[in-house]
């Protein structure tokens, strides 16, 4: 029985992301931003600790493994999110979108079978998100 706990615990950790954006935030710290299968809802994951291009994975500082799904999504949805998020914490709004280099470092050849970690994965010239004070309120839907 112990097995099965254990077993349910490491599939909990791990899930897929669909219509994914990668994000750098103000702190420096880069998310995956994305539909998640566990919850079927639209969400930023705990920041990325290392990243296997191979799998496609990424591994995150809690534990996670998130598993990329398809091609990302449009940076539009990750621009309204982080807008959203904003309301919070107005220093979100600095968020860049690193997603383009993200793709080109994953569809790179790996060297040596090295797995590639995000140390190894620095800023050369990110999207900026097109965010501002006024575009954090959104019209709610009509019955």
């Amino acid at each position: 029985m112990p097995t099965a706990t254990a077993l349910q615990a490491t599939q909990a950790r791990q899930t897929q992301v669909e219509e994914w954006r990668v994000l750098e935030t103000y702190r420096g710290e880069r998310h995956l931003v994305g539909r998640f299968s566990s919850t079927g809802k639209y969400w930023a994951g705990p920041p990325i600790v290392r990243w296997d291009s191979a799998s496609r994975t990424a591994f995150t500082s809690d534990g996670w493994q998130l598993l990329l799904v398809g091609e990302p999504g449009a940076p539009a949805e990750a621009e309204r999110f982080i807008s959203l998020c904003a309301v919070f914490d107005e220093r979100l709004l600095t968020t860049k979108d690193v997603t383009a280099e993200f793709l080109s470092h994953w569809r790179m050849p790996r060297q040596n079978g090295a797995k590639q970690t995000l140390p190894n994965i620095r800023p050369q010239s990110p999207g900026v998100l097109q965010l501002s004070r006024r575009a954090r309120s959104f019209p709610l839907p009509t019955s």
